[in-house]
């Protein structure tokens, strides 16, 4: 089955691929790493609290895998105010564990993703930024 194609036209700028074994959905954004870890926290808190329930096979996360300083330096730190360019926020769907029903509902909750990736401020409760963080 041609994965990426199953799930539509997606809004601009939203890319989807597979990669050993998973459908990605993702988008690259700039933020400060504050940001970032906040959102982090926002996809984390939903992987763990919601798609563990309902889609178990899926999870959402952001990666630094494209992610370069804004500003160069010789050897890059993931200082709380360093600013990144290309994070990219990924909803992934692990194809090994997904059958038709489980690929269906990862579409389903792709708008759902977006939104979360829109949104700013960290889940109420979920972690205080000052105890651990992405990295």
């Amino acid at each position: 089955m041609d994965w990426v194609r199953a799930l539509g036209e997606l809004p601009p700028g939203v890319r989807a691929e597979v990669d050993d074994g998973q459908l990605l959905v993702y988008l690259r954004r700039d933020m400060l790493h504050l940001d970032a870890d906040a959102m982090h926290d926002r996809l984390a808190h939903w992987t763990q609290r919601t798609l563990a329930r309902e889609l178990p096979a899926a999870s959402a996360h952001l990666s630094f895998r494209h992610a370069t300083p804004a500003e160069p330096h010789e050897e890059a730190t993931l200082d709380l105010q360093e600013a990144w360019r290309d994070l990219e926020p990924t909803f992934a769907l692990d194809l090994a564990h997904a059958g038709p029903a489980e690929f269906e509902r990862f579409a389903s909750l792709v708008p759902r993703f977006l939104e979360l990736v829109e949104k700013e401020g960290r889940p109420e409760g979920f972690r205080t930024p000052d105890v651990g963080s992405i990295e």
